[in-house]
């Protein structure tokens, strides 16, 4: 089984998949342009790779395109039953953030945080200042993402 660039497994078995799945996620972690293309890459190449499926969702989100951001998170929620437990965990917290439930959302990056604290593509939903704790407008969210 493949891995991401920070040791956590990745339902793909392809090489090309998994290198463009990657790149994409380097690329939503800095804001660069070319997620959404790396994401479609690594789908091309493994069109059940979910995680590939649910970047491109949170690529078309960042591009302001919530309607195509919901087809691919739809494409992950239907693979849902071939996945790992990780990946269960992050289709359904990214559900939580596109269904607007962001308590929900922030209480379960916490706990899937907790059992694999390696897992930088849930962190990186939080851990900036457009992040799910810092945009809640919760009291103590200062201490909250320090927590994390």
């Amino acid at each position: 089984m493949f891995q991401d660039r920070y040791g956590q497994s990745l339902t793909t078995h392809s090489p090309s998949a998994t290198d463009a799945y990657v790149q994409g996620c380097e690329y939503l972690f800095s804001q660069y342009p070319g997620a959404g293309d790396a994401f479609d890459r690594a789908t091309t190449a493994d069109p059940d790779f979910a995680l590939a499926h649910l970047g491109k969702a949170r690529a078309l989100l960042m591009a302001n395109d919530p309607v195509a951001a919901m087809a691919s998170l739809a494409k992950a929620q239907a693979l849902i039953a071939t996945l790992l437990p990780r990946e269960k965990s992050y289709v359904e917290l990214l559900r939580l953030v596109f269904a607007g439930q962001a308590d929900a959302a922030i209480a379960l990056v916490t706990s899937h945080l907790r059992q694999w604290p390696g897992d930088a593509i849930v962190l990186s939903l939080t851990s900036n200042p457009a992040g799910l704790i810092w945009v809640s407008g919760r009291t103590g969210r200062e201490q909250d993402l320090v927590d994390l």
